[in-house]
């Protein structure tokens, strides 16, 4: 899987907490099952185009931001408005409070924020680094029998 999926996936789970909207939520304004929701969030599938512009038009951001950045607190507070009018997109009133508040967005914590989504990508990373090891022994083993099986045969 590429860094800009990664991306997607980081930055979908983290915009949809930051609203305080469900995976059933979201799906719903998509017209996609919620399950699909959560399926591009575990990388498990991505969204076709179609899916990808209207999902940044709800959320109010371009797609090269949402693929291509890893998005943190501070890249969404210097746009003025920003929360209030993604919220509204999903027909949440003021008085319904997002999973994450819009305090915590501008406070000390975004940097703990940013941490959190860099230490996943970086254990994702690792795992991924993990997987490749563990079959690139398999093809060593593979490549050892094969031999093996050549020298034999002569």
């Amino acid at each position: 899987m590429s860094e800009d999926l990664i991306y997607f996936s980081r930055n979908l789970i983290f915009i949809r907490r930051l609203v305080g909207v469900t995976q059933a939520g979201l799906a719903e304004k998509l017209g996609i099952k919620a399950n699909t929701v959560s399926n591009y969030e575990k990388e498990v599938t991505t969204p076709d185009f179609k899916i990808l512009v209207r999902l940044c038009k709800l959320f109010c951001l371009p797609t090269d931001m949402m693929l291509n950045t890893l998005l943190t607190p501070a890249d969404l507070e210097v746009k003025p408005g920003w929360l209030q009018n993604v919220r509204q997109n999903f027909n949440l009133n003021d008085i319904d409070t997002p999973v994450i508040s819009q305090e915590t967005v501008l406070s000390g914590n975004s940097e703990h924020l940013y941490n959190k989504q860099l230490l996943e990508l970086l254990e994702r990373k690792d795992e991924t680094i993990m997987e490749l090891n563990r079959r690139i022994g398999r093809l060593e083993y593979k490549i050892e029998l094969l031999q093996k099986e050549n020298k034999s045969d002569f």
